[in-house]
């Protein structure tokens, strides 16, 4: 498999891409306006389903934690969404979510055969940098 061209597709299709700990950031800065009034609650609500729905396909969450525990993030959600919010930003720390997936792709990568496993990888990390202000036209 050749890397270049799977970031080159990456690059092409991906850039509005989250994993579970952005879309935690989003949700605690968006929360944020929401005080202020400038963003309505509606907004909120949009941002848990896609937590929701991004812990259950994570592979650097499932990485992190069992799938019961994912399980029962997610029914926390749906209880009480911003104590929830709170709870599973606090368990899935951003320096550890990188680390993890770094470590999640050199694992992966020494295998010839693991390219679901590789693009899963990737997508949560290359998510992780642009979040965090890597410039797409640099990676």
């Amino acid at each position: 498999m050749d890397i270049y061209f799977l970031f080159k597709d990456y690059k092409k299709c991906c850039f509005t891409v989250h994993n579970t700990q952005t879309l935690l950031e989003e949700y605690v800065d968006t929360e944020k306006d929401v005080v202020k009034g400038s963003i309505k609650q509606y907004q909120l609500d949009i941002i848990a389903k896609e937590i929701k729905s991004s812990l259950m396909t994570d592979v650097i969450v499932r990485e992190l934690y069992k799938y019961e525990v994912i399980e029962e993030m997610a029914k926390f959600l749906d209880k009480d969404q911003r104590t929830a919010v709170h709870y599973i930003f606090n368990k899935i720390p951003k320096k550890k979510y990188y680390e993890i997936c770094c470590k999640y792709l050199k694992e992966n990568l020494s295998e010839s055969n693991r390219k679901t496993e590789i693009e899963k990888g990737l997508r949560a990390w290359l998510a992780f940098l642009l979040w965090h202000g890597y410039s797409s036209e640099y990676i």
